[in-house]
């Protein structure tokens, strides 16, 4: 007797719900099985996979900028102990010379933020157009890659300022701490 060979099977069931079962028998029969929300799956999972791929990329840019403030603000110091020790011979406190240099790591971060965010728009907007050609031909395809509101731009620049005043915060302890009579002989 002949024997019949399938190249393609289509299956409708009358319940969505019911898909993943009878996809479950069917490949139990030794067949592969295409449908919706495996499909679905398989995307939320690349997404999500690309999500922890940008999260440790970002928390590894986060902790190089960290890095490289403390030493930008430690060169500034080292570069201005004799101007600290002649405002310490004047008579500031220690808390004057903290305040001064917390404020301006401040300053440099909320300007470093706005910078960032006017950048981040700029690329985000040029990256959108490329990535939505790319997956017009796709089932998936959203309106936008990137969503950037007010809220995120508010947060943005708050720890953009924040991250900049916390690693401004050694830089400022050790100028707060400079010896007057030392830093004008320097």
């Amino acid at each position: 007797t002949p024997t019949t060979k399938f190249l393609e099977l289509f299956v409708e069931t009358t319940n969505s719900t019911q898909t993943p079962e009878i996809a479950k028998q069917i490949e139990e029969l030794g067949f592969n099985t295409q449908y919706f929300q495996k499909n679905a799956q398989e995307v939320e999972a690349r997404f999500k996979y690309l999500s922890i791929s940008l999260g440790t990329i970002s928390l590894i840019i986060l902790i190089t900028a960290t890095i490289a403030i403390i030493s930008t603000f430690l060169a500034t110091i080292t570069e201005r102990t004799k101007e600290i020790g002649l405002f310490r011979a004047l008579g500031a406190k220690r808390i004057y010379i903290k305040r001064l240099i917390l404020t301006e790591a401040g300053i440099i971060g909320l300007i470093g933020s706005i910078i960032g965010i006017i950048i981040g728009i700029f690329s985000s907007t040029i990256i959108d157009k490329i990535g939505l050609q790319q997956l017009e031909k796709t089932i998936f395809t959203p309106n936008t890659l990137f969503t950037i509101t007010p809220t995120l731009i508010i947060i943005t620049i708050i720890f953009g300022t924040l991250l900049s005043l916390l690693a401004a915060y050694i830089p400022a302890q050790k100028a707060a701490k400079i010896n007057p009579i030392k830093a004008l002989k320097f």
